[in-house]
């Protein structure tokens, strides 16, 4: 953990309209995502198909 994640969760254990017994998560962008996976993997494949169009198509011009 580093030290600013350490104290962001210090300033919500702190907050006091944060109710006891809250459940507390804070967001850690390099965790593993199953979602962010299959976004990423989609994301990829437009690229391939959008690169292969564009080969297609200049094929195709006159």
């Amino acid at each position: 953990m580093t030290l600013q994640r350490a104290e962001e969760l210090l300033c919500i254990l702190k907050d006091s309209g944060v109710p006891n017994g809250s459940v507390i998560k804070l967001h850690n962008s390099q965790e593993y995502s199953p979602i962010k996976r299959a976004i990423d993997a989609r994301a990829c494949k437009i690229e391939d198909n959008e690169a292969f169009l564009d080969r297609a198509r200049l094929l195709t011009e006159d």
